[in-house]
């Protein structure tokens, strides 16, 4: 009996997997981005450092 018990939960658990990966999925991908914003072009030790550019759009002004 303990083992059918295990099943039912086993089944939910089935149901809730790709809700879980989307979440983690997502955590991941925030956690990247942030770790790139604070990444410095140059290394502060040549005197050259300067914040990494947005990653916006650029519009052109050709025309």
């Amino acid at each position: 009996m303990v083992f059918a018990h295990a099943g039912g939960w086993l089944v939910s658990l089935l149901y809730a997997a790709p809700i879980v990966i989307i979440v983690l999925a997502l955590v991941v991908q925030k956690r990247r981005e942030r770790g790139r914003e604070d990444e410095p072009v140059a290394s502060p030790e040549a005197g050259e450092w300067t914040p990494k550019p947005s990653s916006e759009p650029r519009t052109s002004s050709n025309g």
